[in-house]
């Protein structure tokens, strides 16, 4: 693994501190760029919200998404400006579709326990960049993906329609990523 000249920067910075290992070394500059590759799509991703006046809406859309992202996993770019790309685009679009639906509460639930069932039926599904290792794995992730209906379930009785929709706009998104990966094969 090659750093850069800001890695090597950073690496001389914590070897100071104490000795790295060659290992050491890898993990920090893997984990800096995770960072940074992170942070810069957050940046543009949330510039743009800003730009289109959707950032707390967005901001809700994200927390829906999260919630079953981090557990359901679900298909996955294959680089990150990809990734950059499909989330500057899908990001923005599918909170200003949150805004400009008129969605009833009726819709909202139905849509939620409708992906519920999705999601309980099939996720969570690994992908090329996020395996499920093993069943004792998946048991873990179901019983985590459940705790996270509940609380989206929660969510979307304390707060008023019009900001429910925002969260089940990213739950909804994360369920096609699940649903994507599943037809892919990936499971």
């Amino acid at each position: 693994m090659e750093f850069t000249a800001k890695e090597e920067m950073l690496v001389d910075f914590f070897e100071h501190r104490r000795p790295l290992t060659q290992l050491d070394k890898i993990k920090l500059v893997y984990g800096f760029r995770v960072v940074t590759s992170e942070l810069k799509k957050f940046l543009i991703i949330y510039g743009i919200a800003i730009a289109f006046g959707l950032f707390w809406r967005m901001l809700l859309v994200q927390i829906g998404f999260l919630l079953v992202r981090q557990v359901a996993y679900g298909a996955h770019c294959s680089s990150f400006k990809t990734c950059l790309i499909v989330s500057c685009i899908s990001f923005p679009f599918i909170t200003w579709l949150a805004v400009a639906l008129p969605i009833t509460s009726l819709v909202v639930w139905g849509a939620f326990l409708l992906g519920a069932v999705i999601l309980l039926f099939i996720g969570p599904v690994s992908s090329k960049k996020t395996k499920v290792q093993g069943e004792a794995h998946r048991t873990f992730l179901f019983k985590k993906l459940y705790s996270r209906l509940i609380v989206l379930g929660g969510l979307l009785v304390i707060f008023p329609t019009s900001i429910s929709v925002f969260f089940l706009a990213g739950f909804l998104k994360g369920i096609v990523l699940v649903v994507i990966a599943k037809i892919g094969g990936s499971h």
